[in-house]
């Protein structure tokens, strides 16, 4: 990840259970996000955001709409 390469005097298990911990927005640490720099914690909140909003929501905002044209079906009913 890119925590690992710009951080390389933390634990690699310790950075990888801080990402999964943000991104499962689950609160738990292992107290290494105080030792980040400030690219390292900018990462974190990134990564807590994408997990409270949701990748396919993110994904889905960014994404090109095709035009689409949709048809309705028609039908007269008869009631009586």
């Amino acid at each position: 990840t890119f925590l690992a390469l710009t951080q390389p005097n933390i634990s690699f298990i310790g950075l990888f259970f801080e990402t999964v911990s943000a991104f499962g927005t689950v609160g738990l640490s292992l107290n290494v996000t105080p030792e980040l720099n400030s690219f390292g914690k900018f990462l974190i909140m990134f990564m807590m955001l994408l997990g409270r909003v949701g990748s396919l929501t993110i994904l889905f905002t960014f994404a090109t709409q095709r035009d689409r044209t949709i048809r309705y079906p028609k039908e007269n009913m008869l009631i009586g």
